[in-house]
């Protein structure tokens, strides 16, 4: 699951990468683009583990028993579901305000609560694709929950539910 998680990291950096950098420029700053991609990845890798860190946690406490492996079953399905879904939609939500705004989310996009909130979530839903990431942070969440499933159906957890 932290690897799924990972995943939409990567490709939401890559996405911003591809859309934001000038190539010319990444051909000349090589090494620079290298260090982004490691280091981003290692802060992915961080980010997915702490979001992951209950799952891991609660498998550690509930694992002594037969009904506590079934019950960590299901609640890392819905957690990890919750989790790919906020994922993909923080990061498509960065792709877009980073397009709109070329920064990063910072306070200023909470200004939201101080504004006329009707007419920027009308901007919000004629300006982007809502339907298109919600749909596609549902597919993500889907994605999880099958990954979990999956793993659940392995020789190790049949041997440990015993």
């Amino acid at each position: 699951m932290v690897f799924l998680l990972v995943a939409v990291l990567m490709a939401g950096r890559y996405a911003m990468f591809r859309s934001f950098v000038d190539p010319e420029q990444s051909i000349l700053l090589r090494d620079d683009v290298w260090r982004m991609w490691r280091v981003g990845t290692l802060f992915d890798l961080k980010a997915a583990i702490v979001t992951m860190l209950p799952v891991f946690l609660a498998g550690l406490l509930l694992s002594a028993t037969a009904m506590g492996w079934r019950w960590l079953r299901w609640m890392a399905m819905g957690y990890s579901a919750i989790a790919a879904f906020l994922f993909t939609f923080v990061v498509s939500i960065n792709y877009y305000y980073y397009q709109t705004y070329h920064s990063f989310i910072d306070i200023f996009a909470f200004g939201i609560l101080d504004d006329d909130q009707t007419a920027i979530l009308n901007t919000i839903w004629q300006d982007y694709p809502v339907i298109g990431i919600f749909c596609a942070a549902v597919i993500y969440g889907g994605v999880a929950v099958l990954l979990v499933r999956w793993g659940g159906n392995t020789p190790f957890f049949h041997c440990c539910q015993k």
